[in-house]
């Protein structure tokens, strides 16, 4: 069921729940048969949704977010960032749902906070999940990335 809703955004936007307005941008999983990397377990669901808003780009992030699903998180972010010396708002990323995270899956997240700041922009990390609050918290992200609410 969940490739035949995969397959509903992709193809109108539209699913059993309705119109969507957050294509989905990227995802692993059985039901896709896409995988980030070819020996990531292919039970893993993931996916980065674009969620339209007027202030700012948003995306938000389901599912595990680790060193196998990580290159999806960057292939979202990338178009976001602009190169330096472009002019840059803000990014907001949702990791409500994120499942499973760890360092190498926060590597994205890092990168693009980077990028943004020498464009004049910022990364704003929006509602993470108790294990995404946990790992930022753990590490030195929590001094670098903006999180909402703080951790």
């Amino acid at each position: 069921m969940a490739g035949d809703r995969t397959a509903a955004a992709r193809a109108g936007g539209v699913d059993a729940d309705g119109p969507r307005s957050d294509p989905t941008i990227g995802e692993a999983g059985d039901a896709a048969r896409n995988t980030p990397r070819a020996d990531a377990p292919s039970t893993v669901h993931f996916t980065v949704r674009r969620v339209t808003t007027g202030s700012c780009p948003l995306l938000s992030v389901q599912g595990p977010l680790t060193g196998w699903t990580a290159p999806l998180l960057a292939a979202a972010l990338d178009p976001l960032t602009p190169p330096e010396g472009s002019s840059s708002g803000e990014v907001r990323v949702i990791l409500t749902a994120v499942t499973e995270m760890t360092a190498a899956g926060a590597r994205p997240l890092l990168r693009a906070e980077r990028r943004l700041r020498r464009a004049g922009g910022r990364l704003v990390v929006s509602q993470p999940s108790p294990i995404a609050r946990a790992v930022l918290s753990g590490t030195t992200l929590a001094g670098i990335l903006r999180i909402d609410p703080p951790v």
